[in-house]
């Protein structure tokens, strides 16, 4: 499990794992998964959401190039898929109306209203698949 990844990682290097090192985590338990005969494979995209204590390093404890770099403290969010794909995105989307809320997330992402203003249309779109469950 990712508690389990996280909780080895702290006692392997004394600290937090990063929220990359999650999601890279996810992903390959969902890889793994779906290649293992009997066991039930993760059909499902896995959104993986959080805050990163410290400045994000990549597993060689190397430093980030500024582009990737992640500030303390600054939400991130990766999405991984069950071929064990790892993407760091601004917004996502999975399933059923994927397209639709990608093109509708764009142009929130776009406008230039303000932080309130975002938040009410992101809300908006949590029902975009129709009755609110997809």
């Amino acid at each position: 499990s990712a508690r389990e990844g996280c909780q080895r990682l702290r006692l392997s290097y004394g600290e937090s794992p990063t929220l990359k090192e999650v999601a890279k985590h996810v992903g390959s338990t969902q890889h793994m998964l779906t290649r293992i005969g009997g066991a039930r494979p993760f059909g499902v995209t896995a959104a993986v959401i959080g805050v990163d204590p410290i400045p994000h390093r990549d597993m060689n404890g190397a430093s980030a190039d500024s582009d990737d770099e992640i500030l303390l403290g600054t939400p991130s969010l990766y999405r991984t898929d069950p071929g064990g794909t790892l993407d760091r995105c601004d917004y996502c989307a999975a399933g059923k109306g994927t397209e639709g809320a990608l093109q509708a997330l764009e142009n929130i992402m776009n406008d230039d209203h303000g932080t309130a203003d975002a938040d009410a249309k992101g809300q908006e779109l949590m029902g975009i698949g129709g009755n609110g469950n997809e």
